[in-house]
Order: structure tokens, then sequence, then C-alpha cells
């Protein structure tokens, strides 16, 4: 459609894609002449999906764990990862203005955001994941004109706890004692399960009978039974 004001023409098209963008040459003649010039014309659409692949790592958890009885109990407070990506192929002819990240449980086909980046930055820590849980990540580009299509990685992941109960302790050895008690000690585990050991138990059992009980315990690997030492 072309439109003339006083001196000026303008020219109004429509349904444009993105691949139309280039250096346009506008003519005019008449009866004296002619003449020409070149336009460069910029069709913005929204950005092509982020480049691929979408990258998990360092799944993590954070907890806090605590002994009860020879049991230890973890609470798991906040269950995470890293994801990567690179940036679209076209930004759609205007800056990326950030990135929105979104997960999915199993099979489910409903997502949730789950993080948000500026658009110079193509990196994020994904928080609030469940533990033993299957998830999917997707990620979108965005810029003034929308949201691009979604990358999602290409794999599913079960995010596991890394936390564990921890190894044995070493043999207990008596160091000590007198008539109404006595001093162990004992080598830390090889293994503290990923989390730090808060504390140990020391039980006893009378010479030929099975039933133990709890004689001492103590933030330390030695113990006086009946009394733990500081």
């Amino acid at each position: 459609m072309n439109d003339s004001y006083g001196q000026a023409t303008q020219r109004t098209t429509s349904c444009h894609r993105r691949d139309d963008t280039g250096i346009y040459t506008l003519k005019a003649d008449n009866d004296h002449g002619q003449d020409q010039a070149d336009v460069e014309v910029v069709v913005m659409v929204a950005p092509t999906k982020p480049k691929g692949p979408l990258k998990v790592s360092d799944i993590y958890a954070e907890g806090e764990c605590c002994l009860v009885s020879l049991v230890i109990f973890l609470t798991l407070l906040n269950l995470g990862c890293t994801i990567e990506w690179g940036p679209p192929e076209d930004d759609g002819g205007t800056a990326v203005t950030n990135y929105i990240v979104e997960k999915a449980e199993g099979a489910s086909t409903t997502w949730y955001p789950c993080g948000r980046t500026n658009g110079d930055t193509t990196k994020c820590q994904v928080v609030g994941l469940k533990p033993e849980k299957e998830h999917r990540i997707q990620v979108y580009a965005v810029n003034a004109e929308g949201d691009s299509e979604p990358l999602e990685c290409v794999d599913s992941f079960v995010t596991e706890n890394p936390f564990a109960t921890p190894g044995a302790p070493g043999k207990p050895e008596c160091i000590g004692g007198d008539f109404d008690n006595f001093e162990m000690k004992w080598e830390e585990p090889r293994n503290d399960g990923g989390s730090r050991i808060n504390g140990y138990e020391l039980q006893a059992r009378a010479w030929k009978e099975s039933n133990w009980w709890r004689a001492g315990e103590d933030r330390h690997s030695l113990c006086r039974y009946g009394k733990c030492l500081q």
C-alpha cells in the first residue's frame, strides 16, 4: 500500500518473514528522469531457540544430618543442578533480553519456571528439584518480539541423593580405666556418607550376654564408659 504525504511517500507491506531482511532499492522516475536509493530493512521476530545441546551437570543436594540412637536422619533442604546452553543462531533482529528455564517431572507435559538469566548469561543454577525423581529441563530465549521455541535436554535425569549413612568406625580399643569406668578410642570411618559426622554412640554388653546398652556418646573418637571425655 502506498500513501503520499506532500513530498514523502510511505509504502506499507505485511506478512514479512525473517528471511525478508536485506537491502531494498527504491526507484522513482518522472518526465525529467529517475533516481534511486538503497534502504536496509530488518524484519524483527522472536529469536530462534537456544543452541544445543542443553548440558546438565553438578547435580547436588544440600541438607542436614542428625544422629539419634545410631540412626542418621537426613533432611534435604535443597536439590538442584547446573545447566548450560548456547545463544540462538539468530536473535530475531533485536537483542536477547533473557532466558527462561522450565522443568517437568517424569512424562508430565506441565512445565514450571525454575530459573531465569540475563541475555548475556547462558548458564543457570536450577533449584527446587525433588530427590529420586526423573526430571526434564528446557530453556527459552526471549527478546522484545517474544519467546523462542524451547530447547529441551535430550535425556531426562534422576536427581539422586548424594548423601548416605557413614561407614563403620574402626574397632574400639580400650586405652585405660579403673574399677567403675574405662576409656575407649577408635578410628573415624573412611567414608562419612557425604556429610560431616555429628557424633558417635558407644554400646556395651556383659560378657556372654546378647543385650547391648548405650554406654556413652561423644562428638570425638574418644570416649569413657559412664562419662564421655570432653
